[in-house]
């Protein structure tokens, strides 16, 4: 069990308010976290300042009236623009006619980008690219995008023996009985085999992984048949929200769903 740490009343006052060094400060002159000199001063009693003086802060203009400020550190870095408050930012929008877009004082612009699956070209926002290293036109460009690049080796969860341990016979006679039940047809937006060319997928509601035996999950009220489309779509959502959409409990139902999707995108 490691030793605690003790700082002597007098001197982490002395530090504290006559010296005016931060809880940072003190740590560092200690060796130790900040949360144990804040442990420190509440065992000894010591009044803390405010947590704006215990900070480094920056002198500051608003945008606005020009009344100066002072920020901290975390405010600082996370805008070129300062105010007053939101009463003198919406004054400042008001006047000025920047509010939203290329208008806006915060605009960065969009960066020309093509689309990873069909290469048409597209814009988005900087961040975007941060977070995501593909971009794609739509649904439907990612979708077909995961069932070219997602499978097989290259598919985040794969397993070199999930073939024979997951997919035994009992999956290909599920998978058979499944398909007549469903009549090729995506049971979320209605498509059928011959309108996308080949056969829907044969989904799992509850994956696989979730069993303790794989066979468990080859059963006909864990299976379903999904368009690409749709299948990327359910893919995301957990169990029950799967369970409500396929049972109509859900605004955005039944075969509306995958004809919404294509809508919106």
């Amino acid at each position: 069990m490691s030793e605690k740490v003790t700082i002597p009343t007098e001197k982490l006052r002395h530090w504290y308010h006559n010296e005016e060094m931060t809880l940072s400060e003190i740590a560092d002159e200690v060796g130790c976290s900040m949360t144990t000199v804040y442990n420190r001063m509440e065992e000894h009693g010591i009044d803390r300042r405010t947590a704006n003086q215990d900070v480094e802060t920056h002198e500051v203009h608003c945008e606005y009236c020009g009344t100066q400020k002072e920020i901290p550190p975390c405010h600082y870095e996370q805008s070129e623009r300062f105010f007053c408050d939101n009463q003198c930012q919406g004054e400042f929008l008001k006047e000025t006619g920047r509010v939203s877009g290329e208008n806006s004082p915060w605009w960065k612009g969009k960066e020309s980008v093509e689309c990873s699956n069909c290469g048409a070209p597209k814009t988005v926002y900087p961040s975007r690219l941060e977070t995501k290293s593909e971009q794609f036109c739509d649904i439907n460009c990612y979708a077909e995008w995961q069932s070219q690049n997602r499978r097989g080796e290259n598919h985040h969860q794969w397993d070199p023996d999930s073939q024979t341990r997951f997919y035994t016979g009992i999956w290909k006679n599920a998978r058979r009985r499944v398909r007549e039940r469903d009549n090729n047809t995506c049971q979320l937006c209605e498509v059928d085999s011959d309108a996308i060319g080949r056969n829907p997928d044969v989904h799992h509601i509850r994956p696989i992984r979730a069993f303790d035996d794989p066979s468990n999950a080859h059963t006909m009220d864990n299976l379903i048949q999904l368009c690409r489309l749709c299948h990327t779509f359910m893919e995301r959502l957990p169990e029950s929200q799967q369970r409500a959409l396929l049972e109509g409990d859900v605004p955005i139902l039944g075969g509306d769903i995958g004809r919404r999707m294509r809508e919106v995108n």
